[in-house]
């Protein structure tokens, strides 16, 4: 795909094998030209299909925005949205939010139709400033099988298909298998079962009885459901992150009055986290939504606000709301003992 074409860019040298003959890496610019001859398909500015970078859970930075294209290996975005993460505080939107080659744990590709959300890792392979804004370029990491699947399937149904295959007529004997292979266990390996096996040797029952109890709280948390309705992608990210490092495992999340529906739609979660307004509806009109549609009455709620007050705590009582947590939440702080107490995850 690329022969006959020049680059101009850095290269590091590796070593001289012999005389007069060097051996250089190969440039990032060529490396990315490579891949230009796989499977890539790309978003109109009409469709919502999106991405989220957060740069760490706690720390960094994070930005979200549209998607530009799409690959088995990488992808392109549109960078609208940039916040610091520990502030929670908007950064302006420019070429300089990440280096080149900087490694990024959490990206999350959204909205794709017909699609579960895809979470991987990713490397910075490029940021520049167009005439259209701030493109980021990356390469994906860590993508597990399912994942895989999921954009193979993804690149085949955009993709046009310009010939189908007709079924082929195998015989039996080129998939190298015996039909008249026993397969009767070895009478050796049974009778070795049989045999009384010597007792083995009391193990130290003190660590046992030691982590007993951070078990059984893993245990707990990874049962408990907790539903995170907050309208931007990033905010949503961040908060499903940092309950998943904290050990719920069952997290969904929800940016609309119908997304929480969806989500919930076989029985309650045990925990709602809610940000005060959704869009143009409040908290409170948006949770009285959701009880008059299911048994929500029990479940308990945590409104995340912006200016908590006295004023606030009094619609949150109200609207019985269990806590008001100020934002930025300091999770480690304060929200972390809140939602353990709430879901009746007492140390005893």
């Amino acid at each position: 795909m690329i022969d006959g074409q020049r680059f101009r860019s850095q290269i590091q040298f590796k070593t001289r094998d012999a005389y007069l003959k060097a051996c250089f890496q190969v440039p990032e610019q060529v490396q990315h030209a490579e891949r230009r001859c796989k499977l890539r398909t790309r978003f109109s500015h009409r469709e919502k299909a999106s991405a989220t970078v957060l740069e760490g859970i706690f720390d960094g930075v994070g930005v979200s925005g549209s998607l530009v294209n799409l690959s088995m290996e990488g992808l392109c975005m549109k960078i609208e949205r940039a916040i610091s993460i520990r502030e929670d505080r908007k950064l302006p939107v420019n070429a300089d939010l990440f280096p080149v080659g900087r490694s990024l744990p959490l990206v999350r590709i959204q909205n794709l139709p017909q699609t579960p959300t895809i979470e991987c890792g990713a490397t910075v392979a490029h940021i520049s400033t167009t005439p259209g804004g701030v493109l980021m370029g990356m390469k994906l990491d860590c993508v597990g099988e399912a994942e895989q699947i999921i954009l193979e399937q993804i690149m085949t149904r955009r993709l046009p298909r310009f010939g189908r295959g007709f079924p082929v007529k195998r015989r039996w004997a080129e998939f190298h298998i015996d039909p008249l292979e026993d397969a009767t266990p070895d009478p050796i390996e049974e009778e070795d079962e049989l045999l009384p096996q010597e007792p083995e040797e009391a193990e130290d029952s003190t660590p046992i009885l030691q982590d007993h109890h951070q078990r059984l709280l893993a245990i707990r948390k990874r049962g408990k459901r907790i539903l995170v309705v907050a309208k931007d992608d990033m905010d949503r990210a961040m908060m499903s992150g940092t309950l998943f490092v904290d050990g719920y495992t069952s997290v969904l999340e929800a940016g609309n009055l119908i997304e929480a529906f969806q989500a919930c739609r076989k029985l309650p979660p045990d925990l709602v986290i809610i940000e005060q307004q959704i869009g143009n509806t409040e908290a409170r009109d948006f949770l009285s939504r959701l009880r008059s549609q299911g048994d929500w009455e029990g479940t308990p709620v945590v409104m995340l606000s912006d200016s908590p007050g006295v004023k606030t705590t009094l619609m949150a009582k109200s609207a019985g709301i269990a806590h008001v947590q100020a934002k930025p939440t300091d999770y480690d702080g304060e929200l972390k003992s809140v939602v353990s107490h709430l879901l009746q995850l007492h140390p005893e």
